[in-house]
């Protein structure tokens, strides 16, 4: 079938463990309708061939990503299967989704010599292989045979001596596929056999790849329970306080806060905001450079039940203007140092430091807040949009309470010191500071310059024992790494090297964190080095890859797909 554009036949590694030695393995695709395909083939006009060379097309259509597709074929029914070297020819066919599947079948599907195909060879690693039928002695000697294939997966089908369809096989290098994934690709085999079986006149488009396998391992992966907490974050803290009073919420540079002194400050900075008119519906920025501040403003905010817009000073100042006017905000809250950029944006700015502090007057003994709903808005957190004008993601207090949930994920503890390393504009800086006041752990505040002497002395001076980094900022720690227990990765892919440095000295996990979600997305934990291609699971949600142009269509598990996120965690716009 005729289509322009790249061409592309590697399958793409899809093992999750560490195989000591390749070796070739065979998955029989079972229950195969032989006789329904027989049948079919007899009344369309088509041959077993064509119909094996048509399926597996369409099922390398969605792991290979791209609508012209070249695969290896050879046809080893007038030969001994052992003795043959590989596919020696190729199939080079385009699919064209709205074409229906008796058109692909009855397109040209022709071979060539591989050498003669210079656009393909050796772009592909997948191939098609026609065997007679063998025992299974032979079967070892042709899987042995496979080995010296330059090919990772293979379609292998059986052919009796009248033509027949015997057996159909998934053949493939156990570095390419795990046995569990080879299991799921064989399901989609036999899905579209199925689907051409039940109508060959749908369009391809419209075909149904995901299979009874493929679906039972979803629902494994995806058997946690989406229900949120009944509590707020608001009120994690305050029972922090009552129950642990003295146990520091706050270890900055410049000074601790603990648990009952953190809620004491929000309380009586929430009272001043009330006084001010803020409340339910209010979004109020917040341009604080000192962190230990930021937090006790952002706090304090949700608190009177407004919701808090973190900015920050290095924005460009048209940027800052189109948040705040979309904002339509009368307050922010601001350190002494950047009063000038935003005194313009807004009718009033409020000095939040420890001097303005202790000038607070003291909050009413017992202060009446604003009933907060799972669905009263928290935060606002901006992203640059497609489109490059800014877009505010609005985050409820029903999603915020999640980070509770993600911090068992986590591994952050009552007993962590979690390091305050990401600028106060990203989902991950939040994500450090809420998923451990969740929990009652330390947030741990180094100075600029501890950071700028490198970040072995900014943990070893706060007694850091959990941190979230990117590869880029860990490749600068020096072993031995000091109090540093667990170190989790964001923001860029992870290295096979950073892996190996540290791979005896932390536990580490890779963690996904974005504007759109409060916490994390996803964290998976790395025990060995193929983890680090793995993004895991969702803490508190349900993950779903679908069809990229189609996302009513879930996926075959190991395609090319896009992910479709269901959490309480989730914005909600």
């Amino acid at each position: 079938m005729e289509t322009k554009g790249d061409i592309n036949g590697i399958f793409p590694s899809l093992n999750d463990g560490v195989e000591a030695e390749c070796t070739i393995r065979a998955h029989d695709i079972l229950p195969l309708p032989f006789m329904d395909i027989e049948k079919f083939c007899h009344d369309t006009g088509t041959t077993i061939p064509l119909f094996i060379k048509t399926v597996w097309l369409i099922v390398m259509w969605p792991f290979l990503e791209i609508d012209r597709i070249c695969i290896g074929y050879r046809d080893y029914r007038d030969s001994s299967p052992h003795l043959a070297s590989g596919p020696e020819k190729v199939i080079q066919s385009g699919i064209l989704p709205d074409a229906s599947l008796i058109e692909l079948l009855k397109s040209d599907l022709g071979t060539e010599p591989e050498d003669l195909c210079a656009e393909c060879s050796p772009a592909h690693n997948t191939a098609i292989a026609l065997i007679r039928e063998i025992s299974e002695s032979d079967r070892s000697k042709f899987l042995m045979a496979a080995k010296k294939w330059n090919y990772s997966i293979a379609l292998v089908g059986e052919v009796n001596e009248m033509s027949a369809l015997v057996r159909l096989s998934l053949v493939y290098k156990s570095s390419t596929l795990s046995p569990c994934l080879a299991e799921n690709i064989s399901s989609t085999v036999l899905q579209v056999v199925q689907e051409i079986l039940a109508d060959s006149n749908r369009r391809i488009m419209d075909l149904t790849l995901f299979s009874d396998s493929n679906c039972a391992h979803v629902l494994r992966w995806n058997r946690k329970n989406s229900r949120g907490p009944a509590t707020s974050l608001i009120e994690m803290i305050h029972q922090h306080a009552c129950e642990r009073p003295h146990h520091p919420a706050i270890c900055a540079w410049d000074g601790v806060l603990s648990y009952s002194e953190f809620d004491f400050l929000t309380t009586r900075w929430a009272s001043c905001l009330q006084s001010l008119g803020i409340g339910p519906q209010s979004m109020v920025p917040v341009m604080i450079t000192d962190p230990r501040w930021m937090t006790v403003a952002e706090i304090a905010i949700m608190k009177a039940g407004g919701a808090f817009v973190p900015l920050e000073a290095t924005q460009p100042t048209n940027r800052l203007q189109d948040m705040v006017r979309q904002l339509s905000s009368k307050v922010a809250l601001v350190s002494p140092d950047v009063v000038p950029i935003l005194s313009s944006l807004v009718d009033d700015v409020v000095i939040v430091s420890a001097k303005t502090t202790s000038s607070l007057p003291n909050a009413p003994s017992n202060p009446q807040w604003p009933k907060i709903t799972p669905d009263t808005t928290a935060y606002v957190l901006f992203t640059s949009g497609s489109t490059g004008k800014p877009k505010g993601c609005v985050v409820c207090h029903g999603a915020l309470a999640n980070v509770e949930y993600q911090s068992q994920a986590l591994r952050i503890t009552a007993e962590s010191r979690v390091l305050q390393f990401a600028s106060h504009g990203f989902a991950v800086s939040l994500m450090e500071v809420h998923c451990s006041l969740a929990v009652g752990a330390t947030v741990c505040i180094p100075s600029k310059e501890d950071c700028m002497n490198g970040l072995n002395s900014a943990i070893d001076s706060m007694q850091v024992n959990w941190a979230v980094l990117t590869p880029s900022a860990a490749l600068s720690l020096a072993s031995p790494l000091g109090s540093l227990k667990t170190l989790a990765f964001a923001g860029e892919p992870m290295r096979s090297d950073l892996f190996h440095k540290l791979a005896d000295e932390v536990d580490m996990i890779l963690v996904y964190a974005s504007t759109e979600w409060a916490g994390v997305c996803v964290s998976q934990p790395i025990r060995s080095v193929t983890d680090i291609r793995c993004i895991g699971p969702s803490p508190t949600g349900n993950l779903w890859l679908v069809d990229p142009t189609n996302h009513n269509q879930l996926a075959p598990v190991g395609a090319v797909g896009e992910v479709l996120i269901e959490s309480p965690g989730l914005a909600k716009g």
